[in-house]
C-alpha cells in the first residue's frame, strides 16, 4: 500500500511543544492557510525558566502551560484568525487523533503512546516521528494504515533504557532544530502536493558542516 496522504485540509496534530515542537509549530503556521491545516498542540508541561534559552516562549511564558504560551505566540506571529487550537495533557493510546500526528516528544514510551494512537486508523493519513540528540537528528514519516509501513517503523522503536544519552538541546542546538523543523514542513508539503508515495527517513548531521541524506523505502 502506497502512501497516499492527503495532506491539505487537515487537522495537524503537534504531540510535544518543546524546542522542537515549538520551531516546527511556528514553521507550520506560516504554512497553514496555504494548505487548509488546523493545528492542535499538545503537551502536558508548563514553560520554565531554562526553556527560554532554546524554545520559542518568552520570558512573560513562564509558568504558564506550554500549550496556551504558544498557541498565543503563534497567533501573535500567525495571525489572530490563526487556525490553532491547545490540548493540554498527556497524549497516550486513548487519545482520539484525526488528520495528520507530527511526534516531537523526547522519550520513546511518549512516542510509542502517540503512535498507538494513531496507528490503523482510517483518518490518520499520516505520522511524522522527529528524534534529535545534540548535532544529529532523524525524521520518520510514515502511513500508519500500511501493515509494511507499520512494521517498518516498529523496528526503529526501543525501550528508554536502551537509548544512548544525548546531550540536552541548548542554544547551540539552535541550527539542528530550526533544520528538522524545516525538513517536518518539507514532507508535509511533499505529501500535500503527492510526492510522497512510501516509508520516508531523513537524517540529519550538524557536528561539522550541514548534512542531509534521505531514503525512500519503496514496495517491491
Amino acid at each position: 500500500m502506497a502512501l497516499k496522504a492527503d495532506a491539505r485540509k487537515q487537522d495537524l496534530n503537534i504531540i510535544g511543544n518543546g524546542s522542537l515542537g515549538s520551531f516546527t509549530a511556528l514553521a507550520l503556521i506560516k504554512m497553514a492557510r496555504a494548505f487548509g491545516w488546523r493545528l492542535k498542540l499538545f503537551d502536558f508541561d508548563t514553560v520554565e525558566p531554562h526553556n527560554i534559552r532554546n524554545q520559542l516562549y518568552r520570558d512573560t511564558d513562564i509558568g504558564a502551560p506550554k500549550t496556551e504560551a504558544l498557541e498565543s505566540i503563534l497567533k501573535h506571529l500567525g495571525g489572530a484568525d490563526a487556525p490553532l487550537a491547545a490540548v493540554p495533557g498527556r497524549v497516550d493510546r486513548t487519545t482520539p487523533l484525526h488528520g495528520i500526528v507530527i511526534v516531537t516528544v523526547d522519550k520513546m514510551k511518549e512516542r510509542r503512546e502517540a503512535f498507538e494512537a494513531a496507528k490503523y486508523r482510517a483518518d490518520v493519513s499520516l505520522f511524522v516521528d522527529a528524534r534529535s540528540g545534540g548535532d544529529g537528528a532523524m525524521v520518520y514519516a510514515l502511513d500508519p494504515r500500511d501493515p509494511d509501513q507499520v512494521r517498518r517503523y516498529e523496528e526503529t522503536l526501543y525501550e528508554d533504557e536502551e537509548a544512548i544519552p544525548a546531550p540536552c538541546a541548548d542554544e547551540r542546538t539552535i541550527p539542528t532544530i530550526f533544520a528538522i523543523a524545516a525538513a517536518i514542513a518539507r514532507v508535509l508539503a511533499l505529501c500535500a502536493n503527492g510526492g510522497l508515495h512510501s516509508f520516508i527517513e531523513v537524517l540529519l548531521n550538524f557536528e561539522k558542516l550541514p548534512i542531509t541524506s534521505s531514503k525512500e523505502y519503496k514496495e517491491d
